[in-house]
């Protein structure tokens, strides 16, 4: 919405340009505000479900998984809103490289555009390690396998707060470069992590309790801008994966809440 002059009109945004939208377009456009929250949770808990089915663009290892969906509002606007030759842009697509890291490679697919790594073109069979989908829509969805290490005895979720930053930072300036707008929901969800601990570091596991449920759903995240300190937007996320091993909060924010991941020796 514009205001000026005492006077208010709404414009939208389509391939041509910006123009001022009409009385049914702003009906419209209201409804869909009212009915999106339930829309985002319904689109990420069937990506869950496929996920889970191994229903995935590239061959995943069985076992659990780390999925992390970012969710554009304009996404249900305009699903098909992204042009698959413009993710091929350099500066674009090393942004939307896999979560993990190392060499990748990645195409265009039906959806949009793939990266993913690990894995082997020769062999049809062959696992890979992670990989990065974003649909045309301009919605992204990361998934990364063999997220649980045995440890002690006990299967616990190693390290993966640093290299999620990293790659949300990436991902939203890339959504940013192909004009996306950066209204976004994120979700983070595990999956297969049922009788898992959390890593106090790469050698030692915490032991006061383990999850309690196979599929570990974490709150979303509203970004209303371009993030200037994901760590401080991914705190809420973090936090409840510690809260799921009966712990009060992520130890990887000092007493003032600055990120400080190296306090617990990972």
């Amino acid at each position: 919405m514009v205001t000026f002059k005492g006077s208010s009109r709404f414009f939208a945004r389509h391939n041509a340009g910006k123009y001022q939208m009409d009385v049914s377009e702003l009906r419209s456009a209201f409804a869909l505000v009212g009915e999106i929250s339930e829309r985002i949770r319904l689109w990420s808990n069937d990506r869950i479900a496929s996920v889970v089915a191994g229903e995935t663009p590239v061959r995943m290892p069985e076992g659990p998984k780390r999925v992390l969906h970012l969710i554009p509002l304009s996404s249900f606007a305009d699903p098909y809103r992204l042009v698959p030759t413009k993710l091929l842009a350099r500066d674009v697509r090393r942004h939307f490289c896999p979560v993990r890291d190392g060499g990748w490679n990645d195409r265009l697919n039906l959806d949009g555009f793939l990266s993913y790594n690990g894995g082997s073109r020769r062999d049809p069979n062959s696992d890979y390690l992670s990989y990065c989908q974003v649909f045309r829509s301009g919605r992204v969805e990361a998934v990364c396998g063999r997220v649980v290490m045995d440890v002690n005895g006990t299967p616990t979720i190693v390290s993966y707060e640093d290299t999620l930053v990293s790659a949300v930072d990436r991902y939203h300036s890339a959504l940013a470069a192909v004009d996306v707008h950066p209204r976004i929901v994120l979700i983070l969800t595990f999956t297969g992590v049922k009788g898992a601990a959390l890593a106090r570091s790469r050698r030692y596991a915490y032991d006061e309790q383990l999850i309690d449920r196979d599929i570990l759903i974490l709150p979303d995240v509203l970004v209303n801008e371009l993030p200037t300190d994901v760590p401080k937007m991914l705190r809420p996320v973090f936090d409840a994966v510690w809260n799921a091993c009966g712990i009060a909060g992520s130890p990887d924010y000092d007493e003032s809440g600055n990120w400080a991941p190296g306090r617990r020796g990972v």
